[in-house]
């Protein structure tokens, strides 16, 4: 045996307590229920990656598991008070369960060149005090071992508590997937946008697209129970799916239902990116159950929508998209404002005109704060003129750091940098200085995983 492998075995041994704790959260349906019929839940998947995982040719490259240990040594610095215990997962995998002294938890594991976290269902209640862990812990934890949120390699799903969301209402799950269908846009681009593994209605061949008309206008005529209409889904709408390379088709969409027939099931949104935030995944959230309940009263009132034509198929003008998401925001009893840091770049010009100039720098830093670092160019025409000589010299400096921290460890560091010495004048930094302080705020803290991945 060599001088290495006896250092990453007596490494891997002194850092392991290994036991047998079976996953908890939406993997296992006796937590899924809800403690009351109609309990709001809500259950979050997230990711980190970088750079070298995303470009690795194995989806599952060995150097994820050193990366898992790093992330849990730094997440026991980050929470002292935290208990975190490895368990064999259900692909006989390590994995580690954080719990929190509050009692709230997630498990760590390992996915298609990501690291995966799920957490245990929480109420809608305590949404905004769970959600905050994420930027809080996970985000710095993964920062410190060279992991982030990317754009689309992992996802950013969000589990709904089926029977506690549709309230046993066959009406209410109907006009959801209706105005699903009407509003496709906002699960496509503005805040979703997964079409390999997630598409809309509309991106699924033309027949599927007949079906679910269909399957609508069969319910109007004579409604049938929500468990046969998802049945039809599955079978009619959502047998085949964007890429062929995805099985089941009924699982690999925007919204799936595959999980909604077992007791205590959900209804996963699947389109939605990464989170790059705990706040994005409390404003998306909030967005549905806000919907939901615009739509519930507009039934009380009478009303109801019915599917509309060329309901997406991107031919609106981007004045138009932007016009209508902000329209659905506010039916929503939301203020679009909140929103406008998750929309596309597209829809800046039109955004920067509704903003106050007390709202604008708010506005640029949470937009910059949920942008994935591989994905700089949504910054793009963010650095000019127009948009700096607003801002002080030390609010520029913020968002420029924002952004530098982001790409710090990526190979997006090039084009940051080209934009930056584009605008010289409006950003007269040290750059040098500024990847000081971020490598200072972000340094590792040495642990078992950060020794034993330089030896693989």
């Amino acid at each position: 045996m060599n001088l290495q492998l006896i250092l990453i075995l007596l490494l891997t041994l002194s850092c392991s307590q290994p036991s047998k704790i079976r996953r908890l959260g939406f993997n296992n349906n006796a937590l899924r229920s809800p403690d009351s019929l109609f309990e709001d839940k809500v259950g979050i998947e997230a990711t980190l990656t970088n750079s070298f995982l995303q470009s690795n040719e194995k989806l599952l490259p060995p150097e994820l598991d050193s990366y898992l240990e790093s992330l849990i040594v730094q997440l026991k610095m980050l929470c002292d008070q935290c208990v975190i215990k490895s368990y064999t997962g259900l692909s006989y995998e390590k994995e580690y369960k954080v719990t929190f002294p509050d009692g709230f938890s997630f498990n760590v594991g390992r996915d298609q060149r990501v690291l995966e976290i799920t957490a245990d269902p929480i109420s809608f209640d305590d949404l905004s005090l769970h959600t905050r862990k994420i930027s809080d812990y996970l985000i710095i934890a993964g920062e410190r071992i060279g992991l982030s949120p990317a754009r689309h390699t992992g996802g950013g799903h969000l589990h709904f508590d089926f029977q506690a969301f549709f309230q046993e209402d066959r009406l209410l799950f109907r006009d959801f997937m209706v105005d699903y269908y009407n509003n496709q846009m906002v699960f496509e681009e503005y805040f979703g946008g997964e079409n390999n593994n997630a598409p809309v209605i509309d991106q699924l061949p033309a027949s599927s697209q007949e079906n679910f008309i269909k399957i609508v206008k069969d319910f109007d005529e004579s409604p049938f129970s929500i468990y046969e209409f998802m049945t039809r889904l599955n079978g009619e709408v959502y047998h085949q799916t964007f890429n062929e390379a995805y099985t089941p088709a009924n699982k690999y969409q925007a919204i799936s239902l595959i999980h909604a027939f077992r007791e205590g099931g959900t209804v996963e949104l699947r389109s939605i990116r990464p989170y790059q935030s705990g706040e994005s995944v409390e404003l998306i959230a909030d967005m549905f159950f806000k919907r939901r309940d615009y739509l519930k009263n507009l039934r009380k009132e009478g009303n109801y929508p019915i599917v509309k034509s060329s309901s997406f198929k991107g031919l609106l003008p981007t004045r138009d998209r932007f016009k209508r998401v902000k329209a659905y925001l506010k039916e929503s009893n939301l203020d679009p404002k909140k929103y406008y840091q998750l929309f596309p770049k597209e829809a800046f010009p039109y955004i920067w005109k509704d903003l106050g100039s007390e709202d604008q720098y708010k506005f640029l830093e949470g937009y910059f704060l949920k942008t994935p670092f591989d994905f700089i160019e949504r910054v793009d025409g963010f650095f000019s003129k127009g948009v700096l000589s607003k801002l002080t010299l030390d609010q520029r400096r913020s968002l420029l750091k924002i952004l530098m921290r982001k790409v710090i460890q990526s190979t997006n560091q090039d084009n940051l940098l080209k934009n930056v010495m584009n605008y010289k004048k409006y950003l007269p930094f040290d750059l040098s200085k500024i990847k000081e302080e971020i490598e200072l705020e972000t340094r590792e803290v040495p642990g078992c995983g950060s020794l034993i991945r330089p030896l693989l």
